[in-house]
């Protein structure tokens, strides 16, 4: 996936508030590596804004879409028992969605057992605050490094179209 071109996703940024975390029982995307320990009922304010969102089709017309297709496709015919047993009913990805940056803001009381952390390496951070009762961090990521979606296919539909 790292060589697969990346275009606009057409979708817009999108936020989850604690709100929408609580009432929908939404966790932070494991895949930004960003871990919230505590209770987040005791944040006074929390969100996670997901911005600048692309998406790479593996399946695309030009390399490396061509060679996953030919190498699918000769699997299929050369190896129809493991095709039908392993690949033809389960799903396999044919799109991933990644991020440019994802924006974290939390606000809560002193003393609340509430900790913010994340994985920071290979991504610049951006602080614009970091105390004991806010913080608000942006974290850009360059090339492949946040996917947070992924576009799922039966095998047996896996195709360019």
């Amino acid at each position: 996936m790292i060589h697969v071109e990346k275009h606009p996703a057409l979708i817009p940024d999108f936020e989850f508030t604690k709100e929408n975390m609580i009432e929908y029982g939404l966790s932070i995307p494991s895949l930004f590596n960003i871990n919230l320990q505590g209770n987040i009922n005791t944040a006074k304010h929390l969100s996670i804004r997901v911005n600048g969102l692309t998406k790479a089709r593996i399946t695309n017309i030009d390399s490396p879409g061509i060679e996953i297709l030919r190498s699918y496709s000769s699997l299929t015919r050369s190896k129809s028992k493991t095709y039908r047993r392993n690949i033809k009913f389960n799903y396999l990805i044919k799109s991933l969605f990644y991020a440019e940056s994802v924006e974290i803001y939390l606000e809560k009381e002193s003393g609340a057992d509430l900790n913010l952390s994340f994985q920071s390496q290979n991504i610049e951070v951006e602080s614009k605050a970091d105390t004991d009762t806010k913080k608000h961090f942006i974290l850009k990521y360059s090339g492949n490094q946040a996917p947070f979606a992924a576009q799922f296919v039966k095998g047996k539909d896996f195709d360019i179209m």
